[in-house]
């Protein structure tokens, strides 16, 4: 006879939205990356992924946090969800939106949704230096997309997504679950042996809006060339070609099998690649899958 408790884990609920919590580790610009957080205004730190631990002053009620650090007023971060690229968000659906906010030397934070039909519904504002719970419920959508916000004006804030969900409460959920999917599709370079520009790849085509890594396997085609090496970035990112971002490096006669590995996707859905190779040879990697929101 089954429990009670396995009815319940089997039909829990998950964070049903991108970015609760993002997926990147700590110490990074989430906006300067492209790592699905964006940024309101012009901050002098947006969207920083911190060790709560290391912050001066917060009690470690969390792990991680967001840290924003604003210059001016109506600055902070930002998270937006698109109806066309979100199964769940759709015009006429309520969402409610849960978090913890600390707010540094009494700066006032606000939290609100704000639809691109510039309707809104705005939460009180916090400026306790303490972990404050904040609800921002039963929020109608309309227009094409809705933005989660947390603004200030100059100081330092700290935000902890707790729940994003279709409905008129907000309440804290688990970290929304991703699922593998194998697709094994080749992206080959033909181009100017020269080449030291970087390439979008796009996996709109071959996933679902809403994969977040990709998981590249390099192959080098040779046949009687040289130097044909092959690397890798996030969309956005100002990394050179270089140690750190190679991920096969070329030889002679053969087929060169190198490295695997996992790449981050900016909220388009795309990981950036360049080729260096003697000749117009085909330079390939191979995209053996991708993990999207489930």
């Amino acid at each position: 006879m089954a429990r009670w408790s396995d009815f319940i884990e089997a039909f829990q609920l998950v964070n049903e939205f991108k970015g609760f919590p993002s997926p990147v580790g700590i110490d990074i610009d989430l906006d300067a990356t492209n790592q699905w957080w964006d940024k309101v205004g012009t901050p002098s730190t947006a969207v920083t992924m911190v060790d709560v631990a290391g912050e001066a002053g917060l009690t470690e009620t969390y792990e991680y946090a967001l840290k924003t650090v604003t210059d001016a007023a109506a600055e902070g971060l930002a998270q937006t969800w698109t109806y066309a690229e979100e199964p769940r968000a759709k015009a006429g659906r309520t969402l409610s939106v849960i978090c913890a906010i600390w707010s540094v030397s009494a700066l006032s934070v606000t939290a609100k949704l704000v639809n691109s039909d510039a309707s809104e519904t705005a939460a009180s504002a916090v400026t306790a230096a303490a972990w404050t719970i904040v609800k921002i419920e039963n929020h109608t959508l309309a227009g094409t997309s809705c933005q989660f916000q947390v603004t200030a004006a100059a100081g330092t804030f700290y935000v902890v997504p707790l729940g994003a969900c279709i409905g008129p409460a907000a309440v804290p959920l688990g970290p929304r679950p991703l699922r593998y999917v194998q697709t094994n599709a080749l992206v080959v370079d033909n181009g100017d042996p020269a080449d030291t520009n970087w390439v979008d790849v796009d996996l709109t085509a071959v996933t679902s809006p809403l994969a977040c890594m990709a998981q590249i396997f390099s192959l080098n085609w040779a046949a009687n060339t040289t130097l044909r090496d092959i690397y890798v970035r996030c969309n956005g990112s100002s990394s050179a070609q270089g140690a750190s971002t190679q991920i096969s490096q070329g030889s002679s006669g053969l087929i060169r099998y190198s490295r695997s590995l996992v790449i981050a996707l900016d909220d388009g859905q795309i990981y950036e690649y360049s080729a260096s190779h003697a000749d117009a040879a085909a330079v390939m990697q191979c995209l053996f899958g991708y993990w999207e929101w489930a």
